[in-house]
């Protein structure tokens, strides 16, 4: 063993473990007696174990730590300590709740023989968002009455979800698939989800409607007569322009040349129906213009008043 100090004492300090005798001498006599004693050494350290890795994510905002697999028993105390994180209760049971992200250290101390050990372990976090990115297939017009949403730069996955809404457009398709269809123009917004963190972005879109009518108009100069065989119609006042498709067709008349055109020739009264058709949008316009016809003979009445003689 070694002696520290008071080894000419009743009480001296010692530091290792080992047999140590006493001995003590009556002066007056010079008689003496011994006695020995063993001094144990104890220096079982605790075991500590404070669990694997937990994760955060945003569904899971506290997890609790596990150092169940550490000492147990009535002689060990625990205490956890963080620099970094966040330890909501429990920091002096084997199982306490976090909230942060962080370093937690499990401290073990055996109060019997004042040996500790400590271990630590890191809680991870992923609130990482997903990307949302909304968009359309095609613009609402006369001809193209429905168009598909996409998710086209979104995160994709078996791990997302998606929902589109809308509180001033129509959904028509399925709202929990990446491209439904939709009748209306309006703001959609579009929400992806990460199922396995419960992250979740937004975006929107607005989907535009072209369904601008063209102008219409048509007309005619005059009637026909005996002396006027033909007459033109006219479309003055329409919408002009390369996109624009002109239409003349009749039921009671007849045209004689340029139905397709904005002054076809007529050469017989009846009801004229003109369409103007947007050939970018599909709407399409139509009026009609009635031409009359006035081919009434004069009175004719031819009468003898005298007699050719010789």
């Amino acid at each position: 063993g070694n002696i520290l100090q008071g080894d000419t004492t009743l009480q001296p300090q010692v530091d290792q473990s080992g047999y140590y005798t006493l001995l003590v001498t009556d002066q007056s006599n010079g008689c003496t007696s011994e006695s020995t004693v063993q001094i144990l050494l104890d220096q079982n350290t605790p075991e500590a174990d404070p669990g694997d890795s937990p994760t955060l994510t945003c569904a899971i905002t506290t997890v609790p730590l596990d150092g169940t697999e550490s000492s147990t028993g009535p002689q060990f105390s625990y205490l956890w300590t963080t620099q970094d994180g966040q330890i909501i209760s429990g920091d002096s049971t084997l199982t306490p709740i976090v909230g942060a992200p962080g370093t937690y250290n499990l401290l073990i101390t055996n109060v019997n023989n004042g040996c500790v050990s400590d271990e630590s372990v890191f809680v991870m976090e992923d609130v990482t968002p997903p990307d949302a990115n909304a968009g359309y297939e095609s613009v609402l017009t006369c001809a193209n009455q429905t168009t598909d949403l996409n998710i086209t730069g979104s995160s994709t996955g078996a791990q997302y979800s998606y929902q589109w809404s809308t509180n001033n457009g129509t959904i028509d398709g399925d709202p929990n698939t990446p491209d439904p269809a939709v009748s209306n123009p309006g703001d959609y917004l579009l929400t992806v989800q990460n199922t396995l963190t419960g992250c979740s972005s937004t975006a929107s879109v607005n989907v535009p409607e072209d369904v601008a009518v063209p102008a219409v108009a048509a007309a005619v100069n005059g009637e026909l007569t005996c002396s006027v065989v033909t007459l033109p119609l006219s479309s003055a006042g329409s919408s002009t322009g390369a996109q624009y498709d002109y239409l003349w067709t009749t039921t009671n008349g007849y045209i004689v040349s340029g139905a397709n055109t904005p002054a076809p020739v007529i050469n017989d009264a009846g009801s004229y129906q003109l369409q103007v058709t947007n050939n970018i949008n599909g709407c399409t316009s139509t009026t009609s213009v009635a031409v009359s016809q006035n081919v009434t003979p004069p009175l004719v009445d031819a009468t003898v008043n005298t007699l050719l003689t010789c």
